[in-house]
């Protein structure tokens, strides 16, 4: 099988064992879970500098971690749903980037931050909250 990777601005294209579906339903062919990961490590490594932003951040190295690393179709929400609510006591509409769910039940949340904020122990409470609400 082939797979193509982006590398300093140009498309390069190898041949691998096909282990894994890199992007499902494209182009992209297949690729190992090693292989994933040190993509996605790559990207993070590229392009930290020029994410200024969560949203930046959930787009350049999240949803392709998702993606390509677990397996879910990011654009599919019957598997990953992003926003998903999570009502804890009396604070309303709060929200974890994204709920991915297997057979309609959640089973991982993921909450992304800048990629260069440090994390504190406000964050840790907070998923402490949306774990409480949820079953993942």
């Amino acid at each position: 099988m082939r797979w193509k990777l982006r590398e300093n601005g140009k498309w390069l294209i190898y041949d691998v064992e096909p282990t894994k579906p890199l992007f499902r339903g494209s182009q992209w062919g297949l690729m190992s879970f090693e292989d994933a990961l040190l993509n996605i490590a790559n990207r993070v490594r590229d392009y930290a500098g020029s994410l200024e932003t969560e949203e930046a951040t959930k787009n350049a190295i999240i949803m392709p971690f998702i993606q390509s690393v677990l397996g879910y179709d990011v654009f599919d929400p019957d598997e990953v749903v992003p926003e998903f609510v999570a009502d804890v006591g009396s604070r309303k509409a709060e929200k974890i980037d994204y709920a991915i769910k297997r057979k309609e039940t959640i089973q991982i949340l993921v909450e992304a931050k800048k990629v260069d904020e440090p994390l504190s122990l406000e964050h840790a409470s907070q998923l402490v909250r949306y774990f409480s609400v949820s079953n993942a």
